[in-house]
């Protein structure tokens, strides 16, 4: 807040350019305008302003609304969540998290704390890794048709040209086109029982 007052009196002077105060200031040229802007948009002069209390400049300065950078998502209330950690038994981070999800039900994808690590099958990352193996395709290409990344199906390629290689030095041989289908079946199946004998 003292940054904004000290803006407000270099503006009231008059005498002095945005770049110039920016400087004065330390912040960026933009930063003036856009606070400029705000309290132009509220229809508030810079002698009104001056006149303002904090809370009320507060509000016209920093609008709760989302910001350019935050692409249109809802920040979290940093006041709230910093004092239910400083209780005695503080509620744990996703705890937090999931109410703030239930405040803003926006989609996790929308939301800026926190990001939700997908999980692959075994038997996803063996059949990807075969398809740059056995058929001699770029890492590049098939990762572009699977919805991974490159880092991730590198990776995969190499566990499994180490379980192909492991296999080989144990004289078992590794597995053909057709063994490696008939095993990924069996694993799959073997899944579904499990999830069955769960219930």
């Amino acid at each position: 807040m003292k940054d904004i007052r000290n803006l407000l009196a270099l503006l009231a002077k008059g005498s002095y350019s945005n770049r110039e105060i920016a400087t004065s200031l330390g912040i960026s040229h933009q930063s003036v305008s856009r606070h400029l802007d705000r309290l132009t948009k509220a229809g508030v002069s810079i002698q009104e302003a001056c006149d303002l209390d904090d809370e009320a400049l507060s509000a016209i300065c920093y609008p709760n609304s989302p910001g350019p950078k935050s692409n249109g998502k809802v920040m979290p209330n940093l006041d709230a969540i910093l004092t239910e950690l400083a209780k005695p038994n503080p509620p744990t981070r996703k705890v937090l998290f999931d109410e703030y999800c239930e405040q803003f039900p926006v989609g996790r994808k929308d939301v800026i704390m926190g990001a939700t690590r997908r999980k692959f099958t075994l038997e996803f990352k063996t059949e990807a890794a075969h398809r740059v193996i056995d058929s001699a395709t770029f890492v590049a290409e098939v990762a572009s048709e699977l919805p991974i990344s490159q880092e991730a199906l590198y990776r995969w390629v190499k566990d499994e040209r180490i379980r192909l290689g492991a296999a080989s030095s144990a004289n078992e041989g590794p597995l053909s086109a057709d063994e490696s289908r008939e095993l990924i079946k069996l694993r799959r199946e073997l899944a579904e029982l499990k999830k069955d004998n769960e219930f």
